[in-house]
């Protein structure tokens, strides 16, 4: 007869990857496009949609207080625990005002286009939960 535990099927937890001790673990930052050549850097576009603030925040400051959209391709953070301002470069970035027909029109749609004559793409859309991701792409 089987024993009860040779019949048993589990997984065990791992340990956190995010954790160090009791500290925030820090990965080295790295410049993920010197893995590409020039002629691949320019290939990948990275767009940003922000998410329209539409309930007054419980919990922490308002967009505004957090980031500034500089131009229509950079975002600078305003706010951070290190008090150091960041700015990000994008392909474009879409404000909480944009519609999905502009989503679309400016970033998708040559993709599809590309996708019926027979060419490989790729669509990845990245954020947290609630973001918008399904919505945006549907």
């Amino acid at each position: 007869m089987e024993s009860i535990q040779e019949n048993c099927s589990f997984l065990n937890a791992r340990a956190p990857s995010v954790f160090y001790g009791n500290k925030l673990y820090q990965a080295p930052r790295k410049n993920l496009c010197t893995l590409f050549d020039e002629e691949e850097r320019n290939s990948i576009k990275v767009y940003l949609r922000i998410k329209p603030d539409l309930k007054p925040r419980i919990l922490g400051p308002p967009q505004d207080e957090l980031f500034t959209v500089k131009s229509p391709t950079q975002l600078v953070t305003k706010f951070s625990k290190d008090s150091v301002s960041h700015e990000f470069q994008f392909t474009k970035v879409f404000k909480s005002d944009s519609t999905q027909e502009d989503v679309y029109s400016q970033s998708v749609h040559g993709l599809m286009a590309d996708f019926i004559n027979g060419q490989n793409c790729l669509l990845f859309a990245y954020g947290t939960s609630s973001a918008g991701k399904t919505y945006t792409i549907q």
